[in-house]
């Protein structure tokens, strides 16, 4: 069985004090926007954040990052279950989108996407086992985080 584990390293972050975003909210909004997209690919997406996990960055930066990896979730295959959530390590988060088919990541796009991780202080891992479907990572260290 093929295991692929791709990781690209975090730069630190300036610290900034920012506002508690409520992450489950945050990424519901988020899935709103590919709703439509979601639909057209037969896929569905279970947003498993718990209710009570905040994260404080920047929230604009925040949304371009999981936007984009919820997006490439959702363009990679049809047919699919896509499931986001998120765990509490000490003062880091990861918040995982995991789905059973493949992940299209859009090359040229995609080390954009890392450029942003890597300014939220953050990174992001892949992991795609063959027949098992695609992981994506992303790690991020935070000022506060409320679970």
């Amino acid at each position: 069985m093929k295991n692929t584990v791709l990781t690209l390293g975090a730069a630190p972050a300036s610290r900034q004090e920012y506002d508690a975003i409520p992450l489950h909210d945050f990424v519901d909004q988020l899935l709103a926007g590919l709703l439509p997209l979601v639909v057209g690919k037969k896929s569905f997406i279970i947003n498993d954040i718990d209710h009570h996990v905040t994260i404080k960055t920047d929230e604009q930066v925040l949304a371009y990052v999981l936007g984009n990896l919820l997006s490439g979730a959702v363009n990679g295959a049809g047919n699919v279950c896509i499931r986001v959530e998120a765990v509490q390590e000490y003062d880091n988060v990861q918040i995982r989108v995991r789905n059973n088919g493949s992940y299209s990541n859009g090359i040229n796009g995609f080390s954009q996407v890392v450029k942003a991780a890597r300014k939220l202080g953050g990174d992001i891992s892949i992991n795609n086992q063959q027949n098992q479907g695609t992981t994506l990572t992303f790690s991020i260290a935070t000022q506060k985080l409320a679970c």
